[in-house]
């Protein structure tokens, strides 16, 4: 910290670099009072600095790497972890910074919650590569492909974890039609895993199609639970059938639960595949 030389000396400012106060020099520095603070309270273990927002935390993690404090970047990974739905590409681009694959990770993924072309350009993305940033659009666009994939291919859908209501009527003996409609409602035939092949209610497919649709412009498991996405596939689809307006909401709440673990653990598979060699090399330390 000593060897680094004084910044230029500001007009503005009322204090010289030869100025004494008390028999002591004053060190002019750029950073202001607050930033200053949080440094040192960081150099003392018995209190940690709020950091509730981004701003604080860009500012202490600039000067904690200016003045080479490397303990104190476990304390920004926590915070940052914290805050990373806020501020998702600030906090991927501060993961990057203190070398954070944790952070880099999750910030990636709390940033899938808004469209691909709203990622606006960060103050952080300048202290980063642009290889860094590319990466994040490639992976936003890896994972809608990945995602648009589920409905056309059923396969990741066990037979078993169906619920009987959107499944066919059995016209055989000894069949077990608990929980299913006869009704002439639309049906379409789908391959599920294992390769079995069942016809389920056209509502069901319409459903799965018409959430994967909702993807695009959030690709969060939880977009698919929005009630306008239930409803929408149930009004238009059902038709008049008592018995499938009265189980069907039940059974799209089941087959809903079904997708976001399926969305969650396509993303999650694509960020470990995607992500993992990106916190590859250590960024230069601000001036």
């Amino acid at each position: 910290m000593l060897s680094l030389p004084p910044p230029a000396r500001d007009s503005s400012s009322s204090v010289s670099k030869d100025e004494e106060r008390g028999g002591k020099p004053v060190i002019s520095m750029a950073e202001d009072e607050d930033t200053l603070r949080h440094l040192l309270i960081l150099c003392y273990p018995a209190f940690l600095p709020a950091l509730d927002n981004m701003d604080e935390l860009s500012l202490t993690i600039r000067v904690a790497q200016k003045f080479e404090l490397p303990c104190a970047s476990s304390i920004m990974k926590y915070r940052l972890l914290a805050l990373a739905s806020t501020a998702p590409e600030r906090a991927y681009a501060l993961g990057w910074i203190i070398q954070s694959k944790e952070v880099v990770h999750l910030a990636a993924k709390e940033s899938l919650a808004r469209p691909l072309l709203d990622i606006s350009p960060q103050p952080e993305f300048a202290q980063i590569p642009e290889s860094a940033v590319f990466e994040l659009l490639a992976y936003h666009r890896l994972c809608l492909r990945s995602v648009s994939s589920i409905a056309t291919s059923l396969e990741w859908l066990r037979p078993a974890s169906l619920p009987a209501a959107v499944l066919q009527w059995q016209n055989v003996a000894d069949a077990d039609n608990t929980g299913r409609c006869n009704c002439n409602s639309g049906l379409v035939s789908v391959i599920l895993a294992g390769g079995v092949e069942l016809w389920i209610k056209t509502w069901c497919k319409t459903y799965l199609e018409t959430a994967v649709g909702e993807l695009q412009s959030c690709v969060r498991g939880s977009t698919v639970k929005q009630f306008k996405t239930l409803r929408n596939a149930v009004v238009n689809n059902v038709g008049n059938c008592t018995t499938c307006k009265a189980n069907c909401y039940e059974a799209l709440d089941k087959i809903s639960d079904l997708l976001v673990e399926q969305v969650e653990r396509v993303i999650t598979k694509t960020s470990l595949k995607h992500l993992s060699e990106l916190v590859a090399r250590p960024i230069s330390r601000p001036p």
